[in-house]
């Protein structure tokens, strides 16, 4: 019988080659040593404490008032009760407020209301392009117009009447309604 011989395939040579070149870098890869471990140990991973309000944290207090667009802002220490608590627990222990940034140095709180206190608690009647308007604030910070008088011809006023409504007349009381009786008292007797 003969034997049949078998011709190289340079090809065959070459994928063997690639396979042992792969398979190192492979092992490489996931940490096989060349002295025989099998596997390398990693250090565990620690991940970094979330940030706690501390007793040295700035607290922010900031009110914005949609009515008026004024903004109060006030800084304080943290309360005792205050001292510890995470992002989710400084959020849960201040309701009404919305925790916009949260680091250890600053922790900064805000809530939207109506009027600040300064509109809330002042009225101004004043006369403005012909017509006599109520006004939220005080005469030289004038906020949004509560209200025209319709029933109130300026003209019609007396002279010292008019040139007070023209420069502004301040209402003041923490009452809203007795804001409003204040006014309407006063209309009644400029009117008669």
């Amino acid at each position: 019988m003969r034997q049949v011989r078998r011709r190289r395939q340079p090809w065959r040579l070459f994928v063997g080659a690639l396979v042992i070149v792969v398979c190192a870098l492979i092992a490489a890869r996931l940490g096989w040593g060349a002295a025989g471990r099998f596997w390398v140990r990693r250090q565990p991973v620690t991940l970094p404490r979330p940030p706690t309000v501390e007793a040295d944290t700035k607290l922010i207090w900031v009110t914005t008032f949609t009515v008026c667009g004024d903004e109060e802002r006030r800084e304080s220490a943290p309360d005792r009760n205050l001292i510890g608590l995470n992002l989710e627990q400084m959020q849960a222990a201040n309701p009404g407020w919305r925790v916009e940034s949260f680091a250890r140095e600053q922790v900064v709180l805000r809530r939207t209301e109506q009027l600040c206190p300064l509109h809330r608690d002042n009225r101004t009647l004043k006369i403005t392009n012909g017509a006599l308007v109520i006004y939220y604030g005080t005469p030289d910070r004038l906020g949004p117009e509560v209200r025209v008088v319709p029933d109130v011809v300026p003209t019609s006023l007396a002279d010292d009447d008019r040139a007070v409504l023209e420069r502004g007349l301040l209402f003041t009381s923490s009452d809203p309604s007795t804001l409003e009786e204040m006014i309407s008292s006063y209309l009644e007797g400029i009117t008669e």
